[in-house]
Order: structure tokens, then sequence, then C-alpha cells
């Protein structure tokens, strides 16, 4: 068969129209493909036909790109670099492991000794006797209060003999003194009863 010439692209239009709507075999249909096919038919299979023409260069431009690659892995790493690096990987894991198994092996041995110490503690809380008084709140149950008086004591002495001996050690300066001393006491143990 002689090669037709393409028809101008409006009158390959018409003709591809024309040609669809005629029943015509299989074999007549292949024949007659390039006048069946529009424009827009013929422009999408050149496109397809240039991208799969393009498919062995972008494959060769690839390979050639993870062939680079490889070079330059291997001449940072050497050849041996997946066995050392696999090899660190296995020890590193192996290090972990055993930082892991001591970590758990200070934990049970921590938490036996914090349950052993809350069960003393409980044990003790259970044989102590329950003392807290409904009535009374006692806040200072030390010898505080004891060593507060004695020290009261001296203060109220020193300060009645000094008072005395200004005044040359008269009845009236006793009497005043000891009067004194006796409202000052009274007052404080007052204001302490209603602190305490």
């Amino acid at each position: 068969m002689l090669a037709a010439t393409p028809p101008l692209p409006s009158a390959q239009n018409d003709q591809a129209a024309s040609c669809k709507s005629q029943l015509t075999p299989i074999p007549e249909l292949q024949q007659g493909l390039s006048y069946c096919r529009n424009t827009e038919e013929v422009n999408r299979a050149t496109h397809l036909l240039t991208t799969l023409g393009n498919i062995p260069s972008e494959i060769e431009a690839q390979t050639i790109q993870f062939m680079n690659l490889l070079a330059t892995g291997d001449s940072f790493f050497g050849t041996s670099a997946a066995t050392s690096s696999v090899q660190d990987v296995k020890s590193r894991n192996k290090e972990l492991k055993k930082t892991l198994e001591d970590a758990q092996a200070d934990i049970s041995k921590y938490t036996m000794i914090v349950e052993r110490s809350e069960r003393d503690f409980v044990d003790e809380k259970d044989a102590a006797p329950e003392t807290i008084h409904s009535k009374i709140v006692h806040v200072l149950d030390d010898y505080t209060i004891l060593a507060l008086a004695i020290s009261y004591v001296f203060f109220i002495l020193l300060a009645l003999f000094y008072y005395m001996s200004s005044n040359d050690y008269s009845i009236n300066s006793i009497i005043v003194g000891v009067v004194g001393t006796s409202a000052l006491t009274l007052c404080l143990t007052i204001l302490a009863l209603i602190m305490l």
C-alpha cells in the first residue's frame, strides 16, 4: 500500500467523522486508521509515542545516577560499610539490653525496699496506741514551757531586785515590786492561756 499524504487538520477532522460513521470490517479499519483519526487523537498518539520513546533514556539516566550514588557511598564508607554498620548496631543493641536489664533489676530492688519500709511503717502504726486527746489539745508538749517559766522567774527576780536596790530596799519598794510583778505575771498568764 502506498503511503498517503496526511490531509489538512480541518479536512482530517471531517474525514475522521465520516469514517467513524461508516461500519467497516476490522482489516479495512486498520488500513485506513490514519484517515479515521481527528487532530486531537493524532496529537495524543504523537505525545504518547514521544513519551514512550523517552523512557529508555530516562531509565538509562536513572541507572547512571544510581551508580554514581553507589560509587560515592563506597568512596565514603568503603565496600565493607554495611557489615561494620550491622556490627555496630548489634553491639549497641547488646549494650542497651544490658542497660535495660540493670535498670529493671534496680527498679525491682528499690521496689522491694519501699514495700518493706512501708510494711514496717504500717506495723509500727498499728502497734502504736491512739493518744489523741479530744478535750485538750497540747500545742507544746516538750520542755519549752518549763524553760520559758524558769527564764521568766529569773527575769522577775532580777527586775524585783533591781527595783528594790534603786529604792534602797525599803518596805514600800518591796511591796510595790511584789505587787507589780504579781500583776504582770497574772496578765501574762491570762494572755498565754488565751493564745494557747
